[in-house]
């Protein structure tokens, strides 16, 4: 019979050879599942593309979660270059805007809260991609843009921050073995899995082509978004409110730097009790500055907001600051200078330094009627 003390000192002995074996199998066992995991992340990033880095379709990336609108339509740009006459700059209130709207060729850069201190960079970084200038450059203008508050509550990343990723040289690569863009990509799977069932997406998304397709609430949902919208602007629009002093600045800047270019300017067309919530919280002066110094600097623009019947109809938008396509065709068959007639004929007005007065002065009696004045 051993002793206990042989039993230990033979399985001393044999622990040296089955332990390095054992940790072996550990090491091949980990890099192989660690490289299948691996490879299964890159397949179905590649397939997906949810960055759009390489600008294939397949069924499983029909429909596109535009999470970062901003590093997209860079990266498409950077990637893939660009041939465009016109150029549409805008916040997401204009990213429905596709190119079947536009004359010629054109390229939507219209982004979730788009400012205007970001138009000149990402202009800039456009007119780069295509060697040469464009003939026309479309603004649609919010009245929120003109708030400071607005720019220092966001607090977005600077538009060279967006440019300087996409040209990192290992950016492309690098992100397909990130977990997160894989967290699009499933995204985007599931979309396009309820796109090819026929279902009815409840948010706005893109599709592969690049154009955008706004989702189409009912009338009770509508009505929900509006009050919702409301109660959101009635603090940007009052208390919050500053109007930014370097709105006329950052536009000129924008002019000057693109003298070849034909500027189309406009303003976009907010739900009337939106408008009146705003005169109502006292920004009449500062709606007619922000109106005042877009002519100045561009010498005219057209104006679609205030009060007309379509901004006075809710069939018109599905909250209370995004219109609906076919407004958003009105809007550019109206500045391209081609005849809609479905377009009513109160729904845009060019306006001059010659008649600004003119066109402000019912501004002040709408607003005394709002004050009960």
């Amino acid at each position: 019979m051993l002793k206990p003390s042989e039993i230990t000192e033979g399985l001393i002995k044999a622990d040296p050879e089955d332990a390095q074996l054992g940790f072996a199998k550990y090491l091949i066992v980990s890099f192989v599942t660690a490289l299948v995991i691996c490879i299964l992340v890159i397949t179905v990033n590649v397939i997906v593309d949810p960055l759009w880095l390489f600008g294939h379709s397949s069924p499983l990336n029909v429909g596109q979660d535009g999470f970062d609108e901003r590093q997209l339509k860079t990266n498409h740009l950077h990637f893939f270059g660009l041939d465009a006459d016109t150029l549409l700059l805008g916040s997401s209130r204009m990213t429905i805007v596709d190119s079947q709207m536009m004359k010629g060729r054109s390229f939507n850069y219209s982004v979730s809260n788009m400012l205007p201190h970001e138009y000149d960079a990402y202009t800039s970084f456009a007119r780069s991609r295509q060697r040469k200038d464009f003939q026309v450059i479309m603004i649609g203008l919010d009245f929120f843009g003109s708030s400071q508050e607005r720019v220092d509550a966001l607090r977005l990343e600077a538009p060279e921050a967006y440019i300087n990723r996409s040209q990192e040289w290992n950016y492309r690569y690098r992100s397909l073995l990130s977990l997160d863009t894989l967290d699009y990509s499933i995204r985007n799977m599931k979309l396009s899995a309820q796109l090819a069932l026929g279902g009815k997406p409840t948010r706005d998304y893109y599709l592969r082509n690049g154009r955008k397709v706004q989702r189409d609430p009912e009338k009770e949902r509508v009505n929900a978004n509006i009050r919702k919208d409301l109660q959101v602007f009635d603090k940007m629009y009052g208390s919050d409110y500053r109007y930014n002093s370097r709105f006329r600045e950052v536009l000129s800047v924008l002019r000057k730097n693109h003298p070849n270019t034909k500027f189309l300017v406009f303003t976009t067309p907010e739900y009337r009790p939106l408008f009146d919530l705003a005169m109502k919280n006292g920004r009449s002066a500062d709606y007619s500055r922000w109106l005042t110094e877009i002519v100045e600097v561009f010498g005219g623009f057209y104006d679609f907001s205030g009060v007309n019947s379509v901004t006075s109809n809710s069939d018109n938008y599905v909250d209370a600051h995004h219109f609906r396509p076919h407004v958003a065709r009105w809007i550019i068959d109206t500045i391209s200078g081609e005849v809609n007639p479905e377009k009513p004929k109160d729904f845009g007005a060019y306006v001059t330094p010659e008649t600004l007065s003119e066109h402000l002065a019912p501004l002040k009696v709408q607003t005394r009627q709002l004050l009960g004045q």
